[in-house]
């Protein structure tokens, strides 16, 4: 999360300066800053998949576990009831 939030400060960095450079006819720096903001976005994107991912696995994990409890309880259960 502390990375995401770096790159999206990054990225709000450079969008700023784009908005500053509107005024200017600087094409070339307003080419580097849309480029270097592409980057940017890239990165984050690649982040937010990481994340995703780990959450998926996590997601699985967890689920396995419950399907286990579940299936413990079921048997716990029916041993008791004989």
């Amino acid at each position: 999360v502390d990375t995401l939030m770096q790159l999206a400060r990054q990225k709000v960095d450079v969008a700023g300066r784009q908005v500053a450079t509107l005024h200017q006819n600087n094409q070339d720096q307003r080419i580097a800053y849309l480029r270097v903001g592409k980057i940017r976005m890239d990165q984050i994107r690649l982040q937010v998949a990481r994340m995703t991912e780990t959450e998926d696995k996590l997601m699985v994990e967890r689920s396995e576990r419950t399907n286990r409890a579940y299936r413990t309880t079921i048997l716990v259960i029916f041993l008791l009831s004989m």
